[in-house]
């Protein structure tokens, strides 16, 4: 994946966002319900995501690294 469109992604993403706007932030490249069976799988890294009540939010910067890595 380019340097670019991550730094891209980086300014346009906050710091931290809930799993299901991952479709919108990322176009839907990425989907909330792919990352979730990944996450089921256990193909996901957990450190990603974390709970704010009953909701998974994702850490933005460690997204956009895993993302980096997966993806190239």
């Amino acid at each position: 994946m380019n340097e670019g469109i991550i730094e891209q992604l980086r300014t346009e993403m906050p710091a931290i966002f809930a799993g299901k706007a991952v479709d919108k932030y990322t176009g839907g490249a990425v989907r909330w319900r792919t990352l979730q069976n990944m996450k089921f799988r256990g193909e996901f890294p957990k450190n990603i995501l974390f709970k704010v009540g009953k909701k998974d939010v994702i850490q933005r910067d460690l997204f956009l690294q895993w993302m980096k890595e997966k993806y190239g």
